[in-house]
């Protein structure tokens, strides 16, 4: 029949609602008072008080709100929101849809008084019930858990309060439905076409949270980068490997008198840290973390072992505490992809051109501060999200001459030394070869070119030693740090499993837009990526589909600029979006420039390690 739109019903099993039907909020006769008279002889009238005016199950305007409901869940929760059937929200036992002064309310909060006004608001309180946390300070809606803002914040009232995370505004063009074709619930959860209770937390797209899961790049042990660019020959800069008889002859580039800028005791802890450091979370980096069932985006500023200490990005003027979280309770910023802001008006804008403050402090003043800012602060982290990811920093200066070195860099979300195993695009000779990855032995600055990153290329190889493919075999001791773990864990978990370790061509020299980011071992990541996945893959020895998808640098951010900005340090990165007087806890041997200014940066100053 013409007009019908058929859908998934979504049927949110738990629940804390305290609406108990007709009744609950009677009918108030407006008390009877004598009849007054005015100085002009006019009888006075007494108002009668708003009532609470309770829907019917198919009123238009319920129906609707059970569809927008729909589309807000799917964006948030759905593998792949945009294929399938939308969603139909019914409401939780207990909860019902009023209307007031001509204005919808939603009841049944355990609090009779406090209502929700609109569906983004409702929503962020149903993932909550959504999930298996029985603690309300996980839930991110207006009643359940509240940030303050920074005095002096608001200019009007500095005990002015707002939530911390919101979900996503109600998309352009969201049907309103009059009539609904219903798949009828399944019985239990595990048959039902939506599932409610979410095993692991769900990446959602709000500010304690905030992704769907659609990786635009997938980087897989068993696949190729999807994409190459020709290289720059230049020497060799590590010492003592010979390049394999298989390797081209590469043109060498010539070099100014190098002059030693790192200290010798500098240079012998960053050597150290190679073999020490984490794998897989450092200091500085943009991460998601864990909130209840929920995500959200935020900066390491200190890691000690697998614990870290994470602080929220959104605008300092937000008070957000940092919070302590274990590897376990983190995901790389490149696992999941950040979708575009809610507000139509921040919509292709940077985070630098937005007058946040004064947003702030117009909507604090406004009629529903607490929701209106949370959309806020989810979109403030968001952007500045999207600013750390085409921004990068340089740290501990080795060397001064025409082209500097450095031994490590913020790029984007991630930080990345010498030593590391990076994802990258493959060149136009290895193009067609999977699993290729660049041990990372230098890393320069070439005026007017950006970053370089040098080093040798291997590869990963399932199949027998060998057999076929480019390149000359050799041991795992020979690999750089993240792939030796790599094949000795593989050994281990699957010895009869062989795969071929290829030294592809020393010398190899990228671009910093052909850098996708750091690789991570299987065994550290997967398990906390998704632990039935991996468990799976071990028991099946099908080990490379065990590694998790990953986006590349700039593609974690939909429709992100493919440009790359360069900062003095990681506070300078993060700017406004972090409270005033947040440092990092590096160690000794990260020395960050310092500032020069608003868009300066001052190429020989230092920071030393502990700011």
């Amino acid at each position: 029949m013409a007009g019908q739109v058929e859908y998934h019903v979504l049927e949110i099993r738990r629940s804390d609602g305290c609406d108990t039907g007709p009744g609950y909020w009677p009918i108030v006769e407006p008390a009877k008072a004598p009849k007054k008279t005015t100085k002009d002889g006019l009888e006075k009238v007494t108002r009668a008080k708003p009532q609470m005016v309770r829907l019917e199950a198919d009123d238009p305007r319920f129906v609707e709100w059970r569809v927008k409901l729909g589309i807000l869940l799917k964006q948030e929760i759905s593998p792949e929101p945009h294929e399938g059937l939308p969603w139909y929200v019914e409401f939780p036992r207990g909860y019902w849809l009023y209307e007031r002064s001509k204005v919808l309310w939603v009841s049944g909060y355990p609090n009779k008084s406090k209502l929700f006004r609109t569906p983004q608001e409702f929503g962020l309180h149903l993932l909550w019930l959504l999930g298996n946390s029985d603690d309300r300070k996980d839930c991110c809606c207006i009643h359940c858990n509240i940030l303050p803002v920074a005095k002096g914040a608001t200019g009007a009232d500095d005990e002015l309060v707002v939530v911390k995370p919101k979900t996503t505004a109600q998309p352009r063009g969201a049907p309103t439905a009059t009539t609904a074709t219903k798949a009828a619930p399944a019985p239990a959860p595990a048959t039902t076409a939506v599932s409610s209770v979410p095993a692991q937390p769900t990446p959602l797209s709000q500010v304690d949270g905030a992704v769907s899961r659609a990786p635009s790049v997938t980087a897989s042990l068993a696949a190729a980068p999807a994409h190459g660019t020709p290289q720059q020959g230049v020497a060799n800069t590590a010492p003592g490997r010979p390049p394999p008889s298989t390797a081209p002859a590469q043109p060498a580039v010539t070099q100014a008198t190098v002059t030693p800028v790192a200290s010798l005791a500098v240079q012998g802890a960053a050597q150290q840290a190679k073999e020490t450091i984490s794998l897989l979370f450092r200091t500085g980096e943009l991460v998601w973390f864990t909130n209840g069932q929920n995500w959200r985006l935020g900066l390491i500023v200190q890691s000690n072992g697998g614990t870290h200490q994470v602080v929220p990005i959104a605008h300092g003027m937000i008070i957000q505490p940092p919070v302590s979280r274990t590897d376990k309770d983190l995901r790389p910023f490149y696992a999941f992809t950040v979708p575009p802001p809610m507000r139509e008006d921040l919509k292709g804008r940077s985070y630098d051109e937005i007058p946040w403050g004064e947003f702030i402090k117009g909507l604090a003043a406004g009629p529903n501060p607490k929701g209106e800012l949370s959309v806020l602060v989810l979109d403030a982290s968001k952007l500045a999200a999207l600013k750390i990811d085409q921004s990068y920093s340089l740290f501990t200066k080795l060397s001064q001459n025409d082209m500097p070195a450095y031994w490590g860099v913020f790029l984007g979300a991630e930080r990345i030394e010498i030593g590391d195993t990076l994802r990258v695009a493959a060149p136009q000779n290895y193009a067609h070869e999977p699993g290729v990855y660049l041990g990372l032995e230098a890393i320069v600055l070439q005026p007017g070119q950006g970053v370089l990153y040098g080093g040798t290329l291997y590869q990963l190889k399932e199949g027998p030693t060998g057999q076929g493919g480019v390149g000359e075999s050799i041991h795992e001791q020979g690999l750089p740090r993240a792939l030796r773990e790599e094949a000795v864990w593989r050994k281990s978990v699957a010895p009869d499993v062989p795969v071929d370790y290829r030294y592809l061509q020393p010398n190899a020299w990228f671009r910093e837009q052909d850098v996708k980011g750091r690789f991570y071992p299987t065994h550290r990541l997967a398990p906390i990526m998704n632990p039935q996945l991996f468990t799976d893959a071990v028991q099946s020895r099908n080990l490379a589909q065990a590694y998790p998808a990953l986006n590349g640098r700039l593609d974690a951010a939909a429709g992100a600029a493919k440009i790359s900005t360069r900062k003095a340090n990681r506070v300078e990165t993060a700017g406004p979006s972090i409270p005033h007087g947040i440092r990092f806890a590096f160690e000794p041997y990260v020395q960050e420039e310092v500032s020069a200014g608003v868009g300066g940066v001052a190429a020989d100053a230092r920071v030393g390690g502990s700011q």
